[in-house]
């Protein structure tokens, strides 16, 4: 079994050293339309006052990333799944963008993605401690086309903004 949320790399492009954490701040993964140069980037991470960009990414796991109503990618943690769907899916590693954000923008963020009622916000370890990322309830592997949509790696590189 691995170990808590898995191993993670980073390639960072920021001025803040991987080991340093923004005093206070949440941390924040996103690998889908809330990345930079995607739809919602601009709206949430527009404002340097409310976010900074630590870094890239990627977290060694059993992760699924699904294409969910047409374009919008989700991702299923496979270690929250049952017994017959972690067999019936391959899970692999996820890449995205690490974020220090104020708890006001997180708040925005939790409506944007439907927290809880939707997406489910929880903490995975990254290079900047432990940082919130949003994932799918499992049972979305139980929609009979979920095969057909699988985004492998869990990697995703939508229609840019």
């Amino acid at each position: 079994s691995r170990s808590l949320w898995g191993k993670s790399t980073v390639s960072t492009s920021s001025k803040e050293p991987a080991h340093m954490v923004i005093k206070g701040l949440p941390r924040l993964m996103v690998y889908g339309t809330l990345k930079k140069g995607y739809g919602n980037h601009k709206y949430f991470f527009g404002n340097s006052k409310s976010s900074t960009f630590l870094g890239n990414c990627t977290i060694e796991g059993e992760f699924v990333m699904l294409s969910i109503y047409g374009s919008l990618p989700g991702v299923i943690d496979l270690e929250d799944a049952r017994p017959e769907l972690k067999k019936k899916f391959t899970g692999g590693a996820l890449h995205g963008e690490v974020y220090a954000i104020t708890p006001e923008l997180l708040t925005s963020i939790d409506h944007l993605e439907g927290h809880p009622s939707f997406y489910k916000r929880k903490q995975i370890k990254t290079p900047w401690k432990n940082t919130w990322c949003y994932f799918l309830p499992s049972y979305w592997l139980d929609v009979r086309e979920a095969e057909d949509s699988v985004i492998s790696p869990a990697n995703w590189g939508g229609p840019t903004a």
